[in-house]
């Protein structure tokens, strides 16, 4: 975490070496609701440097490691929110594909908002690419286009992850 010296707001700063800067690029031109704002992202030696927008709040996945799994009712809004935000950025041109949705990049804000966040192994949607040639993402929550089946969004990796909301052994 950073802090601004003239604000004294709090973001974070991302060093990252495998990431797509065009992604980045475009997160912080179009300011998409619901995921972190970009403020800087800068290429300097071979490694990304981003700033952003920081998320006060709790991962999915600490909520259910303190209160289990979800009811059908909040894993209902957890997925329409998490689908609201899927819609926007795939409806981008060239839309962006996540490629690692899982519980910890799921935050409950503090004013109770679901936000998606961790685009480091997010990609712009090539279609001439039926296979990605660098497998991203999380073991268990990586999108099946890593492995060469042709879900081609995060929308069939989120129905896939499903379980994890209502029937997470926890």
């Amino acid at each position: 975490l950073v802090k601004n010296i003239e604000t004294n707001e709090i973001y974070v700063r991302k060093e990252l070496l495998l990431y797509n800067f065009e992604v980045y690029a475009q997160l912080k031109e179009k300011q998409f609701d619901n995921i972190p704002k970009v403020i800087e992202c800068v290429e300097e030696e071979n490694r990304l440097i981003v700033i952003e927008e920081y998320i006060h709040g709790k991962t999915l996945e600490t909520v259910m490691e303190e209160h289990g799994v979800l009811s059908e009712e909040n894993a209902a809004f957890v997925i329409r929110s998490l689908c609201d935000i899927l819609h926007k950025l795939h409806g981008n041109l060239p839309p962006i594909i996540h490629r690692d949705i899982k519980p910890s990049n799921i935050i409950f804000s503090s004013d109770g908002v679901v936000k998606l966040i961790d685009f480091n192994a997010a990609r712009e949607l090539r279609a001439e690419q039926n296979e990605d040639t660098r497998l991203m993402g999380t073991r268990r929550f990586a999108a099946p286009e890593q492995y060469g089946f042709a879900v081609r969004s995060s929308y069939g990796h989120l129905c896939a992850g499903h379980h994890v909301l209502l029937y997470a052994d926890r």
